[in-house]
């Protein structure tokens, strides 16, 4: 580990992800302790994101956004940015480490929302929110950081290249079907950490990623309010809505959703409400720490002449890139596989694969081949999450020899990966039907009830489509309180559409 960086003395080594380093870090003059990211790499496309990163957070500048302190270059190829070091933790060991009440986590989501509101002001999309990028400090309050892969709304992309940005878990269906991201993005986040906060749990956690995907685009939570009787009705309205799979179904704004929170914290808790001592810190103490920290400064420099060397942000920031959250463990190598860790799904899928290290593919096999694959119906195809190309193929890819996990995803089916060996000197063909490996449920339900296939809701009959299911055997329930309810064990029996038609027992009156 290095001592030192600039000007910077180096304390612990937080994380090391491809060529990001970020370190506890103390600024040798001004004896500030700063949160340092530090970038080795001459590649230009990823300097310039690092780069992009540096502008958005430097351009937020708010009290809910984990501020920028300076900028520079340390080396040939070594770029840094110095932040401001949160002491505390992140959102997900603050709440493993306190006993929160209900109306605690209501105050914890409202300001969650405001850092949200920061951003989309000033029109940027952030993408990858998430508990590990909310810092929340020894005092409760929280900051956003990690802007990586934020971009300005005004640009209207997609992800480059088909690549997958972002993390599995906390990802929106428009994100995994690469579809232009949008600020309704960002709320679907917001509302899959809402939903964590309260529940305890992700409601979309699975084994490996093509389920989560699966789950993502077609599993609907419960109603926080039965999962956690004590949520107020108004709190899980607004988190169901937030999730919805259709961006055009979730709040217009995050205004919106921040608006909901400050009618109903008023309505709860009357004239001394904790809306108003949640906008008491938001505003007084943000101007009066300010204020201090400046005639500190002015003092120091005039008593002692001392002026910190800063790098100079307008004309560096032009040589640099976008880096990986500082608190990001266990990164996913994408081009190359890695063995998936079922207890480990909330990692990063990102852009700057190629420069990770630590590739597990046999690194002995230099030498391209050729890799093509047939599906029926079409599909697109991922090799370690990376989007290569939608079928049918007009031509074969050409890939490194090694072990892969194969992809496959059809808006109609869910999510396929299988684990695949693509060898050298040879043309490797690879052929799947999705009807073979999936099958339809047809369900009829009279009078009507919920539907929980392996503990997981599919919704209310009449339902709208049929649910498509993998070949495994599974417990089907259907509840309705009026009716006794119906258990069966789903069976495949052959044939690529299986229909039921349940006709529920009314309970008998004592």
């Amino acid at each position: 580990m290095k001592k030192e960086i600039a000007n910077y003395e180096i304390l612990e080594t937080i994380s090391e992800n491809g060529p990001v380093s970020v370190y506890l870090a103390i600024h040798k003059i001004l004896n500030r302790k700063t949160l340092l990211k530090v970038h080795h790499s001459d590649d230009t496309k990823l300097i310039k994101r690092f780069e992009e990163e540096a502008r958005i957070v430097a351009d937020l500048d708010h009290p809910s956004i984990v501020a920028i302190y300076d900028y520079g270059r340390a080396s040939q190829n070594e770029f840094y940015i110095s932040m401001e070091y949160v002491e505390g933790g992140n959102l997900n060991s603050y709440l493993e480490n306190h006993d929160l009440t209900i109306d605690d986590k209501i105050k914890l989501c409202y300001q969650i929302g405001n850092c949200i509101k920061v951003i989309h002001q000033h029109g940027y999309i952030h993408r990858d929110l998430k508990p590990q990028n909310l810092l929340v400090d020894k005092e409760g309050f929280v900051k956003l950081t990690d802007f990586g892969i934020s971009f300005h709304e005004s640009l209207k992309r997609t992800t480059p290249d088909g690549k997958l940005l972002g993390t599995p878990l906390f990802m929106s269906p428009e994100q995994i079907n690469n579809l232009p991201v949008t600020k309704q993005s960002d709320l679907y986040s917001l509302g899959v950490i809402y939903y964590q906060i309260f529940s305890e749990s992700n409601p979309f956690d699975a084994p490996n990623f093509g389920e989560i995907f699966s789950r993502i685009l077609s599993f609907c939570p419960e109603d926080l309010s039965k999962v956690m009787p004590e949520t107020p009705d108004w709190f899980s309205k607004l988190t169901n809505s937030l999730i919805e799979k259709e961006a055009a179904n979730r709040p217009e704004s995050i205004q919106k959703v921040t608006s909901i929170f400050e009618q109903n914290i008023q309505m709860e808790n009357g004239n001394n409400d904790s809306g108003k001592v949640i906008k008491r810190k938001f505003n007084f103490s943000y101007f009066l720490v300010p204020i201090l920290i400046i005639f500190s400064v002015v003092f120091y420099f005039k008593q002692f002449n001392k002026i910190e060397t800063k790098s100079d942000l307008s004309d560096s920031l032009s040589t640099l890139s976008s880096l990986q959250d500082s608190l990001k463990q266990n990164p996913v190598n994408t081009n190359n596989i890695t063995e998936t860790d079922s207890s480990k799904v909330n990692i990063p899928i990102t852009e700057n694969i190629e420069n990770t290290p630590n590739n597990q593919i046999q690194q002995s096999e230099k030498r391209e081949t050729k890799f093509f694959i047939n599906t029926y119906p079409w599909c697109r195809v991922y090799l370690n999450y990376k989007l290569i190309d939608t079928t049918p193929l007009k031509d074969s890819i050409i890939v490194k020899p090694g072990k892969y996990l194969l992809g496959l995803q059809n808006s109609g089916y869910p999510s396929w990966s299988d684990s695949i060996e693509i060898n050298k000197n040879m043309t490797n063909i690879f052929s799947y039907n999705l009807d073979s490996i999936f099958y339809k449920l047809e369900l009829t339900v009279q009078p009507w009830g919920k539907v929980f296939i392996d503990g997981d809701y599919y919704g209310t009959t009449p339902l709208n489509k049929p649910i498509v299911l993998s070949k495994k055997n599974k417990t089907l329930l259907i509840e309705n309180q009026y009716y006794n309810s119906y258990t069966d064990t789903l069976i495949w029996d052959g044939q690529p559409v299986i229909s039921k038609n349940i006709i529920l027992n009314e309970k008998i009156k004592n």
